[in-house]
């Protein structure tokens, strides 16, 4: 397959892939000549490399903020769940939390 081609339906710069797969082989290759399509494909996942990394990344660190915010919300309401066991008025829990009454027994009760 033509590698202008190939480049042109994949998004890519053909004077890119010609350039690294002259590099490559060692080879003067330019972007209207032929290339196997394995190879192309090989070049076209090494430039996406980079974007899936941090995709991966980035998805990673969400998990890990889901479980901080999990872990938060279970002391939350332990913390909530103690201080209500220990005689502390529902009032006086929600003003600290700057939340409503209700929203107190939402939490004890592990309610979103």
């Amino acid at each position: 397959m033509p590698i202008r081609k190939y480049a042109e339906r994949h998004g890519l710069s053909a004077d890119s892939i010609a350039e690294s797969l002259s590099d490559e082989r060692g080879a003067d290759i330019g972007p209207d000549d032929e290339a196997v399509i394995a190879d192309l494909d090989d070049f076209r996942e090494s430039v996406y490399a980079s974007a899936i990394a941090e995709l991966q990344d980035a998805a990673e660190g969400v998990d890990d903020a889901r479980d901080d915010l999990d872990a938060a919300e279970r002391n939350l309401r332990r913390s909530v769940q103690e201080a209500l066991e220990d005689g502390l008025p529902a009032t006086r829990v929600a003003q600290v939390l700057g939340v409503s009454r209700a929203r107190v027994y939402q939490i004890r009760d592990g309610k979103r």
